[in-house]
């Protein structure tokens, strides 16, 4: 009796053994699983953008880059620098004017590459046009056009647009301020650098409506950006800016 109840002893310290182990193997597989996805955005410094994507589609290289429909979701990852290939880039695939496209504090968003770049100093943002175009609706008919192609909201100077043609936006009343049809930046002061704001329109009966290429409720570093060919169906001004005597 003895020696059978001492096998049961055994049996039973064999299995709980047994379960610990597996338990123990659980335990380090969800570990292993999981870190890496929490911490790979302190290990990424850039993602990778072209307007028809490749490969993986995960931003990892330009061999694997998101695609035009994924440029703001790649921006929303929080990694350091986008990359973001010639060609030409909208808010939505839809029909929604009210969808923008949204900086974010942290994250410089680079465009002017050809998408075989390997360090930052390659690009050419003169010769590889990068669009963000507000044009979602007819080809060339503006007043179906998103409000805003860029809209900011919080921002500071960690937010950074560099490199890019910004086109297309058009603020007519049906959005209800008519104002920013380029870049709308509320509270925020991002920095804009060498950039092209064109092609924008604000048709307004508010006599307080302009910035139609640009506008801002916080003062906003802008380097090297120009305009050209933006309309204002009533007002003259292309950049308003509410902080700044003598731009309101």
């Amino acid at each position: 009796m003895k020696f059978f109840a001492q096998e049961i002893i055994t049996a039973s310290m064999n299995r709980c053994h047994s379960l610990t182990m597996k338990f123990c193997f659980v335990l380090c597989f969800i570990t292993i699983s999981i870190t890496p996805t929490r911490m790979i955005a302190s290990f990424v410094t850039q993602t990778y953008v072209t307007e028809s994507g490749s490969g993986l589609q995960n931003g990892t290289s330009w061999a694997n880059a998101f695609s035009a429909a994924q440029l703001q979701s790649a921006i929303n990852l929080g990694v350091p620098q986008v990359w973001v290939a010639a060609g030409t880039y909208k808010p939505t695939t839809g029909s929604d004017r009210s969808i923008s496209f949204a900086m974010k504090n942290g994250v410089t968003i680079y465009g002017g590459f050809n998408g075989t770049e390997t360090f930052l100093g390659q690009r050419n943002w003169n010769t590889n046009i990068t669009i963000l175009s507000g044009d979602i609706g007819t080809n060339l008919v503006s007043t179906d056009n998103s409000y805003h192609v860029v809209s900011n909201l919080n921002l500071n100077n960690t937010a950074i647009l560099d490199g890019f043609t910004i086109q297309g936006g058009c603020d007519n009343p049906a959005s209800g301020n008519g104002l920013g049809a380029g870049i709308l930046n509320l509270s925020s002061s991002p920095v804009i650098i060498n950039c092209k704001i064109i092609n924008n329109t604000v048709i307004s009966i508010d006599a307080a409506a302009s910035g139609a290429a640009l506008y801002n409720s916080v003062a906003i570093l802008l380097l090297a950006i120009a305009l050209s060919k933006t309309t204002l169906s009533k007002h003259w001004i292309c950049i308003r800016d509410a902080d700044v005597p003598g731009m309101a």
